[in-house]
């Protein structure tokens, strides 16, 4: 992890009703263990900070979406 990046970790209950308006500082996306997500939001294609994703034991749906980003 970089000096001052921070990682912050959901719980089940957390929603969030925009993806920009939630994450808008958004540089690095780290996901583990997602078997079931089927794909990611495309919503995350528009956050415009996004400057990597990745995947950890997700399924194949989702590391192929993040391939195409």
């Amino acid at each position: 992890m970089q000096p001052g990046s921070e990682v912050w970790r959901l719980s089940d209950d957390d929603k969030f009703k925009s993806l920009n308006d939630s994450f808008p500082n958004l540089k690095r996306l780290v996901l583990r263990k997602c078997k079931c997500l089927p794909e990611i939001p495309t919503d995350f294609g528009e956050i415009c900070t996004l400057e990597s994703i990745e995947l950890h034991e997700c399924s194949r749906a989702a590391e192929d979406f993040a391939r195409k980003k």
